[in-house]
């Protein structure tokens, strides 16, 4: 599936019970309104942002229900909820809502998923079909379905995947790769690893430069955003559903990992690592080689191994 595109199965309204029997999954308790469906087009989410006729999951931290991820389950709007067995004394369900509690939520969750889509491989625009306005070199690969700006640069050795959104007046420099799955595995009952689904997209404003070699991973649900005039050095790698902020500067070698946030006008220096989740705040510069696990604040020099805030920027 890794090396495939795939897309969710359309799929007709169906209870939350027997869509967890087309899968054949084990549950420890149900719990809910029996008659709660799943239904269209898009259907798998995440608790943040998941809508009715969605299916969510909720794993514990290190078999311990964490108050942020009680918080997001009493907000939560999926029908069908899969939930670490921590949570069944946290949580109710709502009207038309479902909570199965398991021991392996998130591997459900893939179960569900592998059951539910189809594989295809992409077709790809030909240079003809891309505006005037844009000068691509050669070996270029757009799959069909990106949607491309006026005046996009695109260097040479590109590959554009199909949920990618390129604004105006891009800047793509070679070997750079856009909108490719994100690397996210997860243990099978057997210790193999198993791909996590990536259905999100790329979306990228105008005036981005996005430097040779760098890779920028298409969001897992949600997307993966660049905005606008922010300048990616080479060599740079932005995992699944990070945001970097308007006007920021990323340098070389530097990872931002998943749903990191980096605010705006803010510079990262060389070979600095952000960590997954972790937000950086508007005008921030991080020093070379740093390692941030924690969240920094605006206007802030922070650095090292981990990043400590050093002074005030401004």
């Amino acid at each position: 599936m890794h090396a495939m595109r795939y897309k969710l199965r359309p799929l007709e309204p169906t209870t939350a019970s027997v869509f967890l029997e087309m899968a054949g999954l084990r549950f420890d308790q149900i719990c809910g309104d029996d008659t709660a469906e799943i239904a269209g087009e898009n259907y798998f989410g995440s608790l943040s942002d998941a809508q009715p006729g969605m299916v969510v999951f909720a794993r514990s931290d290190g078999n311990r229900a964490t108050e942020n991820m009680v918080e997001l389950l009493n907000n939560c709007r999926a029908s069908l909820i899969l939930a670490d067995p921590v949570y069944g004394n946290c949580t109710e369900p709502k009207p038309r809502q479902t909570i199965a509690f398991m021991g392996n939520p998130q591997l459900a969750f893939i179960r569900l998923f592998q059951k539910s889509i189809i594989e295809y491989n992409p077709g790809f625009f030909t240079m003809s079909e891309i505006s005037p306005t844009c000068t691509v070199g050669p070996n270029v690969q757009i799959e069909r379905g990106a949607v491309i700006g006026n005046g996009v640069s695109f260097l040479g050795n590109n590959y554009i995947a199909a949920n990618v959104r390129l604004g105006d007046g891009v800047e793509i420099l070679p070997g750079a790769n856009i909108g490719c799955e994100g690397f996210g595995y997860v243990r099978d009952d057997d210790g193999s690893l198993i791909n996590f689904p990536h259905l999100g997209g790329v979306i990228i404003e105008d005036n981005v430069t996005v430097g040779a070699g760098s890779c920028i991973d298409r969001g897992n649900f949600g997307d993966t955003i660049l905005k606008e005039g922010c300048k990616l050095d080479d060599l740079v790698y932005i995992a699944h559903n990070a945001i970097i902020g308007r006007h920021s500067m990323i340098c070389a070698h530097v990872s931002v990992a998943g749903a990191a946030k980096v605010g705006e006008f803010c510079r990262i220096a060389p070979s600095s690592t952000i960590r997954d989740g972790v937000e950086i705040g508007d005008k921030t510069l991080i020093g070379i080689g740093s390692c941030v696990v924690k969240n920094i604040p605006g206007g802030k020099i922070a650095y090292g191994v981990p990043a400590r805030i050093i002074s005030n920027r401004e």
